[in-house]
């Protein structure tokens, strides 16, 4: 409980948006995409220096030796999140802002923290329902030239 307090105690600290960068990098592994649309669409580079920003303010906090032992459980995989994180994090509407959604079906879904490219679909169905409305539309537009 004391770690968790620490963590929520330091993200009040830092100002909103470097700590929102933070929770959404967290939680979500949110890309230079995410972050740009959840911080009201920004340039993705733009979003993308920030977060590097906030990370590398999380990685020296002022009063703890190791930000890892903040973020992470003792297994070192797992983020710790407790009430108080939690209310937090709807306050801030982190989860609205920075889930990933599909690109189709606006479900949001959970990214593979391992994958090289994120996913972009929540299915292989919605993957391929987005290629045949893509091809659909070439067709129609080269219909249209001719």
């Amino acid at each position: 409980m004391e770690r968790t307090a620490s963590l929520t105690y330091l993200l009040r600290s830092l100002d909103h948006e470097t700590a929102v960068l933070l929770l959404a990098y967290a939680l979500y592994g949110a890309n230079r995409a995410d972050l740009a649309r959840g911080l009201g669409g920004i340039n993705e580079w733009l979003a993308h220096f920030k977060s590097q920003t906030a990370l590398f303010q999380a990685r020296l906090p002022r009063n703890h030796s190791s930000a890892r032992e903040l973020w992470y459980t003792d297994d070192g995989n797992s983020l710790v999140i407790d009430e108080e994180l939690r209310a937090l994090i709807r306050e801030w509407k982190i989860e609205e802002r920075f889930a990933p959604h599909c690109r189709q079906c606006r479900v949001v879904f959970e990214r593979p923290k391992s994958a090289r490219r994120p996913r972009e679909y929540c299915s292989n169905a919605c993957r391929q329902k987005a290629y045949r409305a893509r091809r659909k539309a070439a067709r129609s537009g080269d219909g249209d030239r001719g």
